[in-house]
């Protein structure tokens, strides 16, 4: 009977030395799953010939400087003529084998086949080289000097005019590719008629170098499109490359973003960001200007998805890649550092703050939010921790530093606990260990004695009358006895566990009956 009774207490004990080496489960995913937009696919269109596509805002130009046509365009059109510059950033993801179409502008809409008018404005070719492009009474065009390498990139497209030339740029991760310029007005503004079908994620490329000579789909995806009514600086390209998206750099000249993502729980956008209902799906701009949309006579700023009938329709699911790499998020781009503290020691039911200090790379001279989530591992205790990091918000320190805190609510049970705070777009975590004391012994109260919001014991708490020990060493006993049972019936609901007790006990029970059969012996 002793050595049975030995071998399932070493049973127990083993059992218990696995229970504490399980991993706790945190409240939420720390996963950053942001999935961008992928046109087409070899399920698709082997030739990237079919896909989805995202159609522009039109307007109406009823005056036209540069002696084009005039009356109804898209959104690049609109901004070139109106302004006589636009540049146009792209975020995307250019896979092994990448190709297609990231932005155009035509007469005619997919799926119809053009004679006249049309531009694969910003494309990757079949060889895997970038191209900027534009007909201007010849093949008007800039290109990368190698095939871009598999990864994401962000590339800028830029044309505009000045004192009787037009100038078409582009740059790629920061620096300038090339410059060119002509005299002869270009297509972007207004030459061979009008280009009402201004499009993201493919473009009719018949007779452009290095295409499938048709509508040619992008089979990489694209994550962010920012159309601003200014020529880019080289320093302000390198900024925003530095940056990363979504932002709101230039905000005065940008006219409208795109953030081509799936995810509503993106908490630095205005969710949903793809939205609809029937046939009728749509792009939610990420950011707005109101000001410049009304100088175009742009009311409703929606970028509409088109599927590969041609029709409007949902984007599905599976035309979402990624997840995102999180190091292209503006948030962890310019993100140094982050300090969280907690205090040491708390009293069951306890409200105590979580402190966190966020360091940026450069000072913040426009609001960027960063939303934290803050919890208490194996309970359900958590919340958003908000930390607005720009020069003039409340959670300055100053110009690098902001801080902010939030409140949680220890557990019930006493223990030693982990603090969690993640922040999901960056894919990062940090903890900070805790414990959970009993209520002190001279006192009915669940909440803590306690003198301040930090978490710290009261000093009266630890002293005791002498002539109470015998009475508080059993009670102390009998809840540490009431607390392991209460553990190992909570361990033992996750069938994991269970499955792995009942094997370690069988096996402590045929050891047992072998040595119990040898002593027979």
């Amino acid at each position: 009977m002793v050595a049975r009774i030995r071998y399932l207490v070493l049973a127990l004990v083993v059992v218990v030395l696995l229970i504490g080496g399980v991993a706790y489960a945190y409240p939420w995913s720390l996963v950053s799953r942001y999935y961008a937009m992928q046109p087409t696919n070899p399920s698709i269109s082997s030739t990237n010939t079919q896909g989805y596509l995202i159609q522009l805002p039109q307007c109406s130009i009823s005056s036209n400087p540069y002696g084009g046509a005039t009356g109804t365009y898209e959104l690049f059109n609109c901004v070139a003529i109106k302004y006589g510059a636009i540049s146009v950033v792209v975020w995307f993801y250019e896979p092994s084998g990448g190709q297609g179409v990231l932005l155009s502008f035509q007469t005619k809409q997919y799926p119809a086949s053009l004679s006249e008018g049309w531009a694969p404005w910003l494309y990757v070719g079949t060889n895997g080289y970038l191209y900027a492009v534009d007909w201007a009474g010849s093949y008007w065009n800039v290109s990368t000097s190698l095939a871009i390498s598999p990864g994401w990139h962000m590339a800028v497209v830029e044309e505009w005019y000045s004192s009787g030339t037009y100038y078409l740029a582009l740059y790629l991760d920061g620096p300038l590719v090339g410059q060119v310029s002509t005299t002869t007005r270009p297509q972007l503004f207004g030459s061979y008629g009008l280009y009402p079908a201004n499009d993201i994620g493919t473009g009719y490329a018949s007779s452009w170098s290095n295409t499938n000579g048709g509508w040619f789909f992008f089979n990489g995806s694209i994550a962010w499109v920012a159309i601003y009514n200014t020529v880019l600086s080289q320093s302000q390209v390198q900024q925003l490359y530095q940056f990363g998206f979504p932002n709101t750099l230039f905000g005065d000249n940008l006219v409208v973003a795109y953030l081509l993502i799936n995810n509503s729980l993106l908490y630095q956008g205005p969710p949903p960001l793809y939205t609809g209902s029937w046939s009728n799906y749509y792009f939610v701009p990420w950011f707005v200007n109101y000001t410049l949309l009304n100088q175009l006579g742009i009311t409703n700023p929606q970028a509409i998805s088109l599927t590969p009938s041609g029709s409007q329709g949902l984007i599905p699911e599976t035309q979402f890649l990624g997840p995102v790499s999180s190091g292209v998020f503006i948030w962890c781009r310019l993100m140094s550092g982050v300090s969280v503290s907690v205090p040491s020691h708390v009293y069951v039911n306890q409200s105590f703050n979580v402190n966190v200090q966020l360091t940026t790379i450069t000072q913040m001279l426009y609001e960027l939010p960063y939303y934290f989530m803050v919890g208490i591992n194996d309970t359900s205790e958590s919340s958003v921790l908000r930390v607005d990091a720009w020069v003039f918000s409340s959670d300055a320190i100053n110009g690098y530093v902001f801080v902010n805190d939030s409140s949680l609510t220890a557990p019930p049970k006493p223990g030693n606990y982990t603090v969690v705070v993640s922040l999901p777009v960056c894919n990062m975590m940090w903890t900070k260990q805790i414990t959970v004391d009993p209520p002190p012994s001279n006192t009915t109260s669940t909440t803590g004695n306690t003198t301040n919001n930090t978490g710290s014991l009261s000093s009266s708490s630890s002293s005791s009358s002498s002539s109470n020990t015998p009475t508080t060493s059993l009670s102390t006993l009998l809840t540490t006895l009431i607390d392991a049972l209460n553990t190992v019936v909570q361990y033992l609901v996750n069938p994991v566990v269970a499955v792995v007790v009942v094997l370690i006990v069988a096996v402590a029970y045929i050891l047992y009956k072998r040595k119990e059969t040898v002593v027979k012996l």
